[in-house]
């Protein structure tokens, strides 16, 4: 929950925190009115997020359903070695599915991140949080940019499979099992947030719930 005015004008004490832990030569953060309304600001873009994945998610459970039986399909299908011209059209079948809807799916992600990464990019965190601060949102720009090359290559795979060459070439364009779950560039995201979390956290003597855990829709 976000704090009122009156935890912001209580919150006015003098005090300085020096951190350990996190290294040598932490810079100091003030324990300041500014600090707070900007951890609150962060808890209110992961909140957000959250709230819109969350709408999506129920919208389009059917088809992340789908896709996600798809995929699993998919895996073991390819998985199996088989080749044939029938096996070919199976394959094609559950990839039509998987692509068609996937790239729904992806598209609402980077939507969502967007936006996400635009509410951190208008905040002005305190100086000693600054590099951490332009971390996350660095990473999340990686992520976008991976996230909307994925779309187009789903976009532009052939899913009408005959023949059993036409198995090969999908195949070697079938994107793996960690292009769709969180890659590195949001492992980056979460390993700053997760760090300026724990300053925030001992400045202001609570926890501070800022980071996503996620940008994959769920079944």
């Amino acid at each position: 929950m976000r704090a009122g005015p009156g935890s912001v004008l209580a919150f006015m004490v003098v005090a300085v925190v020096t951190l350990t832990g996190c290294g040598g030569g932490v810079e100091p953060i003030p324990a300041s009115p500014e600090v707070l309304e900007y951890a609150n600001a962060l808890v209110d873009a992961r909140e957000e997020f959250e709230t819109g994945m969350e709408t999506f998610q129920e919208d389009s459970r059917d088809e992340i359903a789908q896709f996600w039986r798809a995929f699993e399909r998919l895996v073991r299908l390819t998985a199996s070695g088989l080749t044939s011209e029938d096996y070919a059209r199976d394959i094609g079948r559950y990839a039509r599915v998987f692509f068609g809807v996937g790239s729904t799916i992806v598209e609402a992600q980077v939507n969502l991140t967007e936006s996400y990464r635009d509410a951190l990019s208008r905040l002005t965190p305190p100086s000693p949080l600054s590099n951490l601060h332009e971390e996350m949102i660095d990473s999340l720009n990686d992520t976008i940019e991976g996230r909307n090359r994925l779309v187009e290559e789903m976009k532009s795979v052939d899913t009408d499979l005959k023949t059993v060459e036409d198995h090969r070439l999908f195949e070697e364009r079938l994107p793996s099992v960690a292009e769709f779950v969180d890659d590195e560039s949001f492992e980056n995201y979460g390993e700053a947030c997760r760090e300026l979390r724990a300053r925030l956290d001992r400045v202001l003597d609570r926890d501070v719930d800022i980071c996503l855990d996620t940008i994959v829709p769920r079944m």
